[in-house]
């Protein structure tokens, strides 16, 4: 496993794809990855410290979390299918990990 960081939020109101960089946080090798714009916003403005005018629905998440005493440790990407990365987080509550596992779209592979 590599430990990432964020290091670049790339938006360009002109494309559907904005670009996110991790880059490796002992290392040289980047990462970039496409996201939506909202998402991109979403990440660049609370980089920025700016608030939203309204709760988003990773704001709900936050919540969720915060309600259950727990945090997310860290994000494993566990596969990529046709342009989309699927992931594992791996969340710590009370001293113990949980991992919840994002599922594949139907045609792409078993739920």
């Amino acid at each position: 496993m590599v430990e990432m960081e964020l290091t670049r939020i790339l938006i360009a109101e002109t494309r559907d794809g904005q670009i996110i960089v991790l880059k490796e946080k002992n290392g040289t090798r980047a990462f970039p990855i496409v996201i939506g714009y909202y998402e991109a916003a979403a990440i660049d403005r609370h980089v920025k410290e700016q608030p939203m005018p309204r709760p988003l629905t990773h704001d709900l998440f936050i919540t969720v979390l915060e309600s259950l005493e727990s945090s997310v440790n860290r994000v494993e990407i566990t596969s990529l299918k046709e342009g989309t990365y699927f992931a594992k987080l791996i969340l710590e509550s009370s001293g113990a990990e949980i991992a919840v596992v994002s599922p594949l779209p139907r045609e792409l592979g078993d739920w």
